[in-house]
């Protein structure tokens, strides 16, 4: 084959290959394509659930504008500020916008957004062996500290579903809802209304003293929400045992009265109405129901069909006849 010809066959491929190689740096500089933008594509992290941000004033000084959850995608802007302790914090743009943050509150590392070593027991909780499962592996109390090793996952708000700890001789899973980032806001009693104490102090038939209601920890939840199930946002509810849930003269009371919910009583030990399950299951408790299925549905529908929220009260772990008809199922 000519030597010439070759040649010039070599040199048609090596300035293909220069193209080509050109067009792959070309692009990687271009925003929104490439490389050169996953090198700049970071994640928020931190030791908490939120990452503070700042904006600058008219005058370039960073000023603290809110804060957004740890695990957020960002990219880099190229911008950076100092804050008034030095602190160097850069540019980051998302979804809501361009802000700054303090550049150790970053990483390149989805599964590192996670800063803490630390947490604390908020309230008294359940030490599991599996991150999925229900075997147990030990129990904490209020206050208690527990060292991080993983977790499971960061929720849309920051907050991690389950930690991965280690606590003493224990080793295992435990729900970051219990949890707290200070031994001060795990110690903190939520239940200054003293409502407790005073039930504890009046009187009644029976020994209901089961200790100092301040002992107690009511932290707030926010309410659950079901789609297709919203609960009352503004709850005025009326108690109904099984016998005034089937009486006209409450149906009215509720009506007059303003309520908008109702707890109807289905098994507080003797159950309400006896159910086809129940009848299978546990003939006991099926002969001892006050009233059939048919008529306590009727009661139930009349609520419903008038609008209120019905609840149903259920006392679990409370069930004489059960445990009459299956003994071996119970602890005695």
């Amino acid at each position: 084959m000519n030597k010439d010809f070759i040649d010039s066959k070599l040199k048609k491929i090596k300035i293909y290959l220069l193209l080509i190689c050109c067009l792959v740096v070309a692009s990687a500089l271009i925003p929104g394509s490439g490389k050169m933008l996953e090198a700049s594509s970071m994640y928020l992290a931190a030791a908490v659930p939120d990452v503070t941000c700042y904006t600058l004033d008219e005058g370039g000084a960073p000023v603290q504008s809110g804060s957004i959850p740890r695990g957020t995608a960002v990219s880099l802007s190229g911008k950076t500020a100092k804050d008034h302790d030095g602190n160097l914090l850069k540019g980051v743009r998302y979804e809501g916008g361009e802000v700054f943050v303090d550049e150790e509150n970053l990483t390149a590392d989805k599964d590192d957004v996670v800063l803490e070593d630390e947490v604390y027991v908020r309230t008294p909780a359940t030490i599991y062996s599996e991150p999925e499962g229900p075997e147990i592996a030990g129990f904490v109390q209020k206050g208690e500290s527990l060292r991080v090793t993983g977790y499971d996952a960061v929720e849309e708000d920051g907050t991690v579903d389950k930690y991965r700890i280690s606590y003493e001789d224990s080793d295992g899973w435990i729900y970051g809802k219990y949890m707290a980032f200070s031994p001060e806001e795990a110690k903190k009693k939520c239940n200054d209304n003293g409502a407790m104490d005073m039930a504890k102090d009046s009187s009644y038939s029976i020994n209901l003293h089961g200790g100092k209601g301040t002992n107690l920890d009511y932290f707030p939840y926010e309410k659950t929400s079901i789609p297709g199930k919203e609960f009352c946002t503004d709850a005025r509810a009326m108690y109904l045992n099984a016998g005034a849930a089937t009486k006209d003269k409450y149906f009215k009371l509720a009506a007059d009265s303003g309520v908008n919910a109702v707890v109807i009583n289905i098994d507080g030990g003797t159950p309400a109405y006896g159910s086809p399950v129940m009848k299978e299951l546990c003939p006991t408790a099926y002969e001892s129901a006050h009233y059939s299925l048919e008529k306590y549905q009727k009661a139930v529908n009349q609520y419903k069909e008038a609008g209120f929220y019905t609840i149903g009260r259920i006392a679990c772990f409370n069930d004489k006849n059960f445990a009459k008809d299956h003994p071996e199922s119970c602890i005695k």
